[in-house]
């Protein structure tokens, strides 16, 4: 049985909700030019800010994310070495093969995320965490796998 969670919607929050560590490192359109240019390019928040509007106002801005640029981080993630560390977004895949998956509510999924949100960290490229405390948490919520 599908979870009815299981949407691209609530993977984008899953996902952009643990890249908070690097965020003050990804340059928004507004910001004058650096000659440090951002290396977070395997993170989901990075073309999200790149196309923000330049002013923000008040429940007037459209955002625009969706399954095939999660899947596309997920392909790229697969190819770093992370030896015992995920992305958000290889969390968040792991997470959706996790045998409970289906049980999960609105509820349960913040509650992981508030779990791991302390342990990511910013590793230049994007945001990482232990994988042995992403199992822990996911654990803790669904039981083992």
């Amino acid at each position: 049985m599908a979870s009815k969670l299981d949407t691209p919607e609530v993977a984008v929050d899953f996902v952009l909700a643990l890249e908070h560590p690097c965020m003050p490192h990804i340059p928004h359109p507004s910001d004058p030019p650096s000659a440090n240019p951002s290396n977070h390019t395997l993170m989901l928040s990075t073309p999200l800010v790149s196309h923000a509007p330049t002013q923000f106002q008040k429940y007037d801005a459209n955002w625009t994310a969706n399954a095939s640029m999660v899947k596309e981080l997920l392909n790229l993630s697969s190819t770093l070495n992370l030896e015992g560390e995920l992305t958000p977004v290889e969390a968040w895949h792991r997470l959706r093969q996790h045998p409970g998956f289906s049980r999960l509510d609105r509820w349960a999924i913040e509650k992981i995320k508030k779990d791991l949100s302390g342990e990511v960290r910013c590793c230049g490229f994007g945001a990482v965490m232990d994988e042995n405390v992403f199992v822990f948490a996911v654990e803790s919520v669904l039981g083992p796998a």
